[in-house]
Order: structure tokens, then C-alpha cells, then sequence
């Protein structure tokens, strides 16, 4: 894994006077990872489309990570980003034994 990322874990959520969700995240932690960004290469079957997944990130196995987090791409290839990219998970599977894997949704930086 040659990328590094910052995940924000979901602390509370909240519905705003728009009926629009509000999500407080934690301070971040580092990762390493490994961003895949055309994941409709993958043979894995039909649930991607159905997902309308952007990017699946590999990460170690002990990372805890939940639908609805969201991941800042901050180093692509061992070099920093001028500007990262963020995603939200969409779904997690715990899937072999060096790494698991996030599907993820790009979101904008505010």
C-alpha cells in the first residue's frame, strides 16, 4: 500500500432546519492505504454498479471504518496531494487476510 489517508469516523449526526443530515467526525486518524480508482475493472460482480461506487481503498487489517465515514486521500503513489480527495464509505468488507477493503463514494471538500 503506497497511499496514505486520513479517516474520519461518524461521531454524531444530526437533521438541520432543511431536513439535511449533519455529520461531526473525530479528529482523523493516518492510515496507510491502497486507492483503486476505476472499480468497475474489478470482477467481483454486479453490486458495484448497483452501489455506484467511485474508488475501493485497501486497508489494513485492523482498521475500523463504517458506512456513512468519510477518507481523505492525502498522498497518492508515496507523494503528497496538492489538493486531497475525500470519499464516504458506502460499504466495508473485511475481505483476505493482508487487507480489507472500503467502497467508497467521492464527496467535495468544504
Amino acid at each position: 500500500m503506497m497511499d496514505t489517508c486520513v479517516i474520519y469516523r461518524v461521531v454524531s449526526k444530526a437533521k438541520n432546519t432543511r431536513g439535511e443530515t449533519i455529520k461531526t467526525f473525530d479528529a482523523g486518524m493516518e492510515s496507510i492505504c491502497g486507492l483503486q480508482m476505476d472499480p468497475l475493472r474489478l470482477e467481483y460482480g454486479g453490486s458495484f454498479m448497483e452501489a455506484n461506487i467511485d474508488a475501493v481503498l485497501r486497508l489494513p487489517l485492523e482498521t475500523v471504518v463504517d458506512p456513512g465515514d468519510e477518507i481523505e486521500i492525502t498522498h497518492r503513489f508515496g507523494e503528497r496531494l496538492r489538493q486531497p480527495r475525500r470519499y464516504e464509505v458506502e460499504r466495508y468488507t473485511n475481505d483476505g487476510p493482508s487487507g480489507c477493503r472500503a467502497y467508497l463514494k467521492s464527496r467535495t471538500i468544504a
